[in-house]
């Protein structure tokens, strides 16, 4: 699991995570960002959660850092968290990841998008974070099957 991951060399944890503030509220530390662009977070008190960009929801992933660390060695975390299908198809399609890059949707499935990899494209993490935790953000308190005609992206 651990190739399913990016290196953070030169990601700022704090302002990647910045536009989940509503979501992930408190103190928090980024750990790891899978190639599909979701995180693994450290949350103050020391539990380790998943950070769904796609369903824009917290998971439990591990009770402490080295708990979180042992399992994603073992491959013992949930795999479809890391969606390695959809990034082996990816990658047989010649779509590879620079430093700093994770796969996102091009229309994000909340808004209708499909899951097919024709759907993906590379872009940097920190672009993919800010536009997914403010459209969640934007749309966490519509009633399912709501039609979403426009949001808004700050810079």
């Amino acid at each position: 699991m651990q190739h399913l991951i990016i290196s953070l060399d030169g990601i700022d944890g704090a302002r990647l995570l910045h536009d989940w503030q509503w979501l992930l509220s408190g103190s928090h530390r980024l750990l790891a960002i899978t190639r599909m662009g979701d995180a693994f977070v450290e949350k103050a008190h020391g539990e380790v959660i998943f950070l769904d960009t796609l369903e824009g929801a917290l998971k439990h992933a591990a009770t402490n850092q080295n708990a979180f660390l042992k399992l994603l060695k073992a491959g013992e975390l949930d795999p479809t968290w890391f969606n390695p299908n959809m990034v082996a198809l990816l990658e047989a399609q010649s779509e590879y990841l620079a430093p700093g890059q994770c796969y996102c949707y091009r229309i994000p499935p909340i808004l209708g998008g499909s899951f097919e990899s024709a759907n993906v494209k590379v872009v940097s993490a920190m672009v993919h974070f800010s536009i997914m935790g403010q459209l969640h953000e934007q749309t966490r308190n519509l009633p399912p099957g709501t039609k979403i005609r426009q949001f808004k992206i700050v810079e």
